[in-house]
């Protein structure tokens, strides 16, 4: 399960968050999720709905350790997280 994430190219997967201003807990939960780089680079470049949902959960520990929106993706930045936040009340 976690063949990709242990390997060395996943290693240097998750190192490359810097150069492409990605925070690290997102490449992180990238290659968690991806089965190989292939698929890490894809979902990093053109996630689907359901991918940018569970990078999402993967990133923030299911909402245990802050917000999507504290996490940086590409040139997104942080609006990649949108969907996720509350209307405040």
């Amino acid at each position: 399960m976690f063949e990709f994430y242990n390997s060395a190219e996943g290693i240097d997967f998750i190192k490359s968050g810097a150069s492409r201003e990605t925070s690290e807990r997102i490449m992180d939960a990238i290659a968690l999720f991806s089965h190989n780089l292939a698929m890490a680079e894809r979902i990093w470049e053109a996630p689907t709905d359901e991918e940018t949902r569970a990078i999402a959960q993967i990133a923030t520990r299911g909402g245990d350790d802050g917000v999507p929106s504290d996490y940086c993706w590409g040139a997104a930045g942080s609006d990649w997280a949108e969907p996720f936040i509350l209307p405040e009340d």
